[in-house]
């Protein structure tokens, strides 16, 4: 396993007519970032700065990123840490979804070496079973 990675996973929803204070409602859970479409949206840079995006958005979002206290756990423990956190939630997914919004846990995996991330088969049963996409975006650091 490498010692120098980094990653994390957001919860994102995304959509045309999106409004954040339904997802806020749906999901019982505050976002960390959150917009409607025609809105300038604010982004927090690493360093924990908030800056504009320089232009309105195209379409609504609503993000919420890990807490602190998991900010540095593996890749596949996120993930895990999203499958518990939204079982119960699966219906409120379901619904987002069914208004034509995607749901996505939007992973980053950043290394400086060659390194393996397992998703066991477990994990893959409970990550389909919230009915939200992942996408996993690699980086070499």
């Amino acid at each position: 396993m490498a010692t120098n990675r980094s990653s994390s996973v957001t919860l994102i929803v995304l959509g045309d007519d999106l409004d954040p204070g339904e997802v806020t409602r749906s999901l019982a859970m505050f976002p960390n970032q959150a917009w409607k479409a025609g809105e300038v949206p604010q982004i927090e840079t690493p360093e924990g700065r908030w800056i504009a995006i320089p232009r309105a958005a195209e379409w609504g979002g609503w993000k919420k990123f890990m807490p602190e206290e998991c900010a540095n756990e593996l890749l596949d423990d996120q993930l895990e840490y999203w499958a518990a956190e939204l079982h119960s939630k699966s219906h409120a997914v379901a619904e987002l979804r069914a208004r034509g919004w995607s749901v996505t846990l939007d992973c980053y995996l950043s290394t400086h070496e060659v390194d393996t991330t397992k998703l066991t088969a477990d994990l893959l049963r409970k990550l389909a079973a919230l009915g939200a996409d992942v996408s996993v975006h690699f980086y070499p650091e």
